[in-house]
């Protein structure tokens, strides 16, 4: 499923297009400005996707984004795409000794 989130059809070079796809496929758009700090869209994310933004990581170009920089300092361009992964419990035994 394809969403679209923001603004219109005017032009504007501080705006860029930017989307977030999660594990599952499913992939949202947004339309930014280049000077907004990036956790105002993936919050906007969460709440379109209905996830908890504690529980989520970002991933653009491999690294995880850090959530108080704005778009422009990440480097994201227009037409870049941001993964979404939901964050993994688990993966040890606790039954396992280590003697």
């Amino acid at each position: 499923m394809v969403k679209k989130v923001g603004g219109g059809g005017t032009t504007n070079a501080n705006k860029i297009n930017v989307s977030i796809k999660s594990q599952d496929g499913d992939t949202i758009f947004f339309r930014v400005s280049r000077h907004k700090s990036i956790q105002d869209m993936l919050k906007v994310y969460c709440q379109q996707k209905n996830f908890k933004y504690s529980e989520m990581s970002f991933i653009h170009e491999g690294n995880r984004i850090p959530r108080t920089k704005t778009v422009f300092e990440l480097g994201i361009e227009d037409g870049d795409e941001i993964d979404a992964m939901k964050h993994q419990g688990g993966g040890g035994n606790p039954m396992a000794s280590t003697t």
